[in-house]
């Protein structure tokens, strides 16, 4: 065509050229419109130029519209063509005119434009055509609508008629022509347009009822299609913005009863995934209307709760957000429940969550949670929400899930959802208690990650919106910190609920009683699991939050607590003793305070806090005291615990609240929190006995409590009791000399140091204390504690109480107390106390043991023990063993003096014990020679007691024969040994006739202690007969020496090397056969296998004995004397001696033996026949130079030296000799010493 290509148009001007650059030419507006104007032209033919008159106004609209401008007729003029062209049948050419109509109106901005438009739209109407040939008129206003808003005011004002004849059309029905339904949804789609809040005013009535109508009428046309009943939903929405319309609609009813409720259950059941979207967007809109609730019922009553749960299953985004929506509506209605709507639902929306997990929507995933908490919370108890075990467990697993997400709106949703499925009325049995340990278990976790790095309280100085978001930051952790404290309250409950109900383990499938597996350990287990959460995360994180804590938060933290509490659990206690440790109970106190008073803040405070002395104390007679506090002390407490001092000396209390901040100072401080300082809470302490109440007016309890914080500040806190008031000083004597230390004692080793500080305390309550102390700790316990087997108590650096305990035995008066109860005390005290005895010694000996120095270096260095160090007031140490070895002879005396027979031998055993044990600990230097043995008062009782013909208690007659044994087998050297006890033995003649009787046993510890006893008589060199001989079967002794019993074979060694060594001529001993040769031989090979035999202190006895059996021989029997030292397997002996000479501490003994073969020729031929035996000797013998040594031991290592420099010079080296000749020197250097 010509327009295109703007040539030989001699009659337009050249300013109707349009340039389109993307063809690259310019176009003719004039041929355009004469295009379109004439008449002889087909509509196939004027498509082109209408396009590209569309095509120029989406492009260059603005030129072409200022084009246009300057000749308004010619504008007119196209306007009319256009209007013309909308009666065309094409709906492809009707569509562009419609396109350009409203580009002309939107680049024109005429008034005049739009009129002319909407009086040509009506004159169209009023001439009474049809529908059909009418719809490009209904679709070009529709878009005016939407295109100008504002002219929905002047058409609703002035087009009124007009307007009910177009409406006319919705009620035409889309059986009878398809155009009917474009018909209708055009004529819907201007009321869409033209339905505004603002204007709704100016619509009639009639107008409305007509629109109404054909709206419902067009819902309930099954023939319609989507688009066309999407378009009928939207106009919907738009109606239910009012509330009249709302009640039009949901009373309106059409011929055959169709309702718009069963439309829209219509709607719901076609499964078209946009539909019910829009339905359920329709039901959300009409629940949200605060006239909502009244259409509640017909909607359940329509049964489309049921639908909308059915139209869960999909997975489109958009429908899941509209019908979660919708349900949530409905879910928050009580009505929703009443027909069990819930019940059928829960399985729809946890595959709803399924869904929304594989799509990674959040928006649905918080949705979904909180549609199933809101109906896990909203659920009556007497109606059921699940219908098998297996939902059950899915929804726990599902809320798992969700409480690991990472979004917080997901997981918060989610742990509150959970809060409302711990309830004993909705679970099957039997309850799933190890799902529901898991989600709470992953619940904690979730929670502890996100809130164990808080947000601090004070945001950094920055701008305004950093401060908000800080702000924002810190209300979602406390809401998040609420929300898991619901969770756990909710847990809390259901665990409590089930202990008592044997029901929740059982299974409605299994025999009635029969206990579904494992179901009792997994209710045992939860409990363990909750309490578990409480101590290692909920209070920890209550602790972090607790300036930021609330008032509903506060009580649940403290019904937390009290359901702990009902769980009956043994941690429980544990934890309400750590919240002592910390500062929870004094934050509790300060909280109550702070928030005022109030009977629910006064239950649960009233509850926390009788459950946390019940836990701790325990006493029914301390708790009805505690009881009687709470209820009428409890409104007193209008003081924070750092105004005590203050609150006692200005204010009057009553005795009730007294008693509550004594006791809460008293559990705080016994537990090791200082909530106030020493100096302070004296003051406290004597104000309130001096202003307040006297002591003795408290009750026994708050006495205790009064007296042990006194302790505590004179302790830990530096005070002195010196120094308080008179007043206090002489109401705290006066309640101590009270006769039951119960009464006033705590089991705490703060009382028990407050009361041996000093010897007023001491004298008046200090063996009272220990007592009340002692009974209240186990044996069991304090082993453990003190560990006695170790090597010293230092050794482990965690402190207790009996460790501290220990440490008292350095005072003076607490070592009186422990020998009083060991005098007078049970058996139970008794073995307390010899535990603490041997701790304390065991610590002086590992100081001994590790400190080879003097003990004056010992005492001035750091590391000394405090368990040995000196007090600064009694000066006890190790260096006072004296005394204590002196009181513990005293105490021992005094017993056997006492009528101890029957009823106080377990006494005199302990402590004779302890008199053992003590000769077991070295004294400091420059003491006297008799503080080494045991007391000659004591020696003299004991052996007047063995001495009486009369049998004894075993244990007894055990105890002082072990005391015999001890001072007469000491292990001093020979000078310092009890000699003069030697005689005194030999002349008791019941003493030797009761030794006569322990050798027939041949084993135990009798008999053992006999023959050590015996060894020593043998080996004593006075000259005091016995005045009874002892029959000794030799033969059966040297047949023990294969036993097993290692102290048995030990002790004979002993005795048999004694008796050699005397030539078996003892006044004391009588032989009941004499030895023949075989005896002898048996005896030797007995001694070589105990020599090679690794047996504890027996090879150092058995090269003893043997030394003295040759040398025997060799008197007695020469022949059997060489024989027996030629034999060969003497070599293979001495190899071994000489080898463990090297290792051990039997090179004097070995040396001893080996010198004895230099003084017989066939011993001389044995180290000849073997020149390592030599090389070894000379090894040994220059070992034995860095060792002390007696003047015995230094001439046997001279002679030997001797013999090998005289017999074997040529098998030793220079430099061994040269060593050899210079250790024989100086060996004489030390016999002529000794000799002076």
């Amino acid at each position: 065509m010509n327009f295109l290509e703007a040539r030989g148009h001699e009659e337009h001007d050249d300013k109707w050229l349009v340039y389109d650059p993307q063809l690259n030419r310019s176009l003719c507006i004039g041929c355009i419109v004469e295009c379109l104007d004439n008449p002889d032209l087909l509509t196939i033919c004027k498509k082109p130029a209408l396009s590209e008159l569309l095509r120029l106004l989406v492009s260059h609209g603005s030129q072409l519209v200022a084009l246009l401008g300057q000749e308004e007729e010619i504008v007119w003029h196209l306007l009319n063509i256009l209007t013309g062209m909308l009666g065309n049948e094409d709906e492809a050419y009707t569509s562009v005119v419609l396109e350009v109509l409203l580009k002309l109106v939107y680049y024109m901005e005429s008034e005049e434009l739009v009129s002319f438009i909407l009086d040509f739209i009506a004159q169209q109407v009023q001439l009474g055509l049809e529908h059909k040939t009418l719809l490009p008129h209904y679709t070009l206003l529709g878009k005016l609508l939407y295109q100008i808003p504002s002219l929905t005011v002047k058409l609703l004002m002035e087009y009124e008629q007009f307007l009910l004849q177009v409406c006319s059309g919705m009620t035409v029905s889309s059986a009878s022509c398809s155009q009917n339904e474009n018909i209708q949804s055009s004529i819907a789609y201007i009321c869409i347009n033209m339905w505004d809040k603002e204007q709704e005013h100016l619509i009639s009535p009639r107008l409305r009822r007509q629109v109404y109508y054909g709206t419902l009428l067009m819902l309930s046309d099954s023939q319609l299609s989507q688009s066309s009943l999407m378009t009928a939903l939207e106009l919907l929405k738009k109606l239910l913005q009012s509330d009249d319309g709302c009640h039009i609609l949901m009373t309106l009813t059409l011929d055959g009863g169709v309702t718009l409720l069963s439309s829209l259950k219509k709607l719901l059941l076609n499964k078209k995934y946009a539909l019910q979207a829009a339905v359920a967007q329709i039901l959300s809109t009409l629940l949200s209307k605060p006239t909502g609730p009244h259409y509640a019922q017909d909607i359940l009553d329509s049964d489309l709760a049921e639908f909308l749960f059915e139209a869960l299953h999909t997975q489109t985004t958009v429908q899941l957000e509209m019908v979660l929506s919708a349900l949530q509506k409905l879910a928050g209605l009580d009505q929703f429940y009443k027909r069990c709507h819930a019940m059928y639902g829960v399985d729809s929306i946890l595959r709803a969550l399924t869904t929304s997990f594989e799509l990674k929507n959040t928006n649905l995933l918080k949705q979904g949670f909180q549609l199933l908490g809101q109906i896990l919370e909203s659920q009556p108890a007497d109606i059921p929400l699940f219908l098998n075990s297996s939902v059950v467990k899915r929804c726990l697993f599902t809320l798992t899930k969700g409480s690991q997400h990472h979004q917080l709106d997901v997981y918060s949703s989610a742990i509150t959802a959970a809060t409302g499925i711990c309830r004993k009325e909705y679970l099957l049995l039997p309850v799933p208690f190890q799902e529901i340990g898991q989600m709470v278990q992953s619940i904690s976790k979730k929670v502890w990650d996100q809130l164990s790095v808080p947000t601090p309280c004070r945001p950094h100085l920055g701008r305004r919106d950093n401060r908000a978001l800080l702000h924002d930051s810190i209300n979602t952790q406390m809401e998040l910190l609420i929300t898991f404290q619901r969770m756990l309250l909710s847990s809390c409950r259901l665990a409590t609920s089930c202990s008592d109900d044997p029901a929740t383990c059982e299974s409605n499938f299994a025999a009635p009683g029969e206990i579904f597996q494992g179901n009792r350990s997994t209710l045992k287990s939860i409990k363990q699991l909750l309490a578990h959460i409480i101590d290692q995360n909920y209070l920890p994180l209550v602790l972090m939050y607790w300036d930021r804590l609330n008032h509903d938060s506060f009580h649940m933290t403290l019904e937390i607590l009290c359901q702990l509490h009902d769980l009956d659990l043994d941690l429980e206690a544990d934890i309400f003793i750590r919240l002592c440790q910390s500062d929870f109970l004094v934050a509790v106190i300060d909280n109550f305070v702070a928030l005022g008073s109030g009977p629910l803040l006064e239950k649960n405070v009233h509850a926390y806090l009788r459950n946390t002395f019940n836990l701790i104390i325990g006493n029914k007679q301390d708790m009805a005291n505690i009881d009687i506090w709470l209820q009428s002390g409890l409104n007193g407490l209008h003081w924070r615990i750092a105004e005590i001092p203050k609150a006692f000396a200005e204010n009057n209390l009553s005795i009730d609240t007294l008693q509550i901040y004594l006791f809460v100072l008293y559990l705080s401080s016994c537990h090791g929190n200082v909530v106030l300082p020493a100096q302070e809470l004296l003051s406290a302490l004597t104000f309130a006995a001096e202003r307040q109440i006297a002591l003795q007016e408290l009750c026994p309890l708050s006495q205790k409590h009064y007296i042990f914080l006194l302790a505590w500040c004179c302790t830990d806190g530096g005070q002195h009791f010196q120094d308080m008031t008179e007043l206090v000083k002489e109401a705290v004597i006066t309640s101590l000399k009270q006769d039951s230390p119960r009464d006033w004692s705590s089991h705490s080793i703060i009382l028990l140091k407050w009361c041996f500080s000093s010897q007023v305390l001491a004298t008046v309550a200090g063996e009272k204390m220990l007592l009340a102390w002692l009974e209240l700790e186990t044996l069991n316990s304090m082993e453990k504690q003190l560990d006695v087997n170790s090597r010293c108590l230092e050794e482990e650096s965690e402190s207790s109480g009996c460790r501290e305990v220990v440490k008292l035995c350095s005072k003076r008066y607490f070592w009186d107390a422990l020998l009083n109860i060991l005098s007078s005390g049970s058996d139970d005290h008794i073995a307390k106390v010899m535990l603490i005895f041997e701790s304390h010694l065991q610590g002086i000996r590992c100081v001994q043991e590790t400190s080879a120095p003097s003990f004056s270096e010992l005492e001035n260095s750091e590391t000394f023990p405090a368990v040995c160090t000196p007090d600064s007031t009694t000066g006890i140490s190790v260096a006072d063993i004296p005394y204590m070895k002196e009181s513990v002879s005293n105490a021992v005396h005094c017993l056997f003096l006492s009528n101890y027979i029957g009823t106080r031998e377990h006494n005199l055993c302990a402590q004779l014990q302890l008199l053992l044990q003590l000769r077991g600990i070295k004294c400091v230097e420059n003491v006297e020679e008799d503080q080494f043995h045991i007391n000659i008062k004591v020696l003299c009782q004991v052996l007047n007691l063995l001495g009486k013909a009369v049998d004894i208690n075993p244990y007894l007659e055990e105890m002082c024969l072990k005391t015999l044994h001890s001072a007469v087998c000491s292990e001093d050297p020979p000078a310092r040994r009890d000699n003069k006890l030697c005689p005194l033995i030999l002349q008791n003649e019941h003493l030797l006739r009761r030794f006569e009787s322990c050798l027939t046993e041949t084993t135990g510890t009798r008999y053992c202690l006999t023959c050590d006893v015996i060894t020593v008589l043998v080996q004593s060199t006075n000259d005091v007969l016995p005045v009874k001989t002892i029959d000794l079967d030799l033969k059966g002794v040297i047949r023990s020496l294969v036993l097993v019993d290692l102290c048995v074979t030990r002790s004979n060694t002993r005795m048999l090397g004694a008796l050699l060594g005397v030539g078996l001529q003892s006044p004391l001993i009588k032989l009941q056969s004499e030895l023949m040769t075989v005896d002898f031989r048996t005896l030797y090979t007995f001694l070589q296998q105990l020599i090679l035999q690794d047996l504890c202190g027996v090879r150092e006895q058995a090269v003893f004995c043997c030394e003295k059996l040759l040398t025997h021989l060799m008197n007695v029997d020469p022949n059997l004397g060489t024989e027996l030292l030629g034999n060969p397997w003497n070599e293979f002996l001495l190899d071994i001696l000489l080898q463990l000479s090297l290792e051990t501490g039997l090179i004097h003994s070995v040396v001893k033996f080996v010198d004895m073969f230099f003084g017989h020729e066939a011993g001389l031929n044995i180290m000849k026949s073997n020149v390592g035996l030599i090389s070894s000797l000379v090894k040994s013998l220059l070992r034995a130079d860095s060792q002390e040594k007696t003047k015995e031991q230094a001439e046997h290592i001279m002679h030997c030296i001797s013999e090998v420099l005289k017999n074997f010079t040529d098998l030793i080296s220079p430099a061994d000799r040269t060593q050899l000749e210079s250790l024989k020197t100086d060996l004489i250097k030390i016999t002529f010493n000794n000799r002076e």
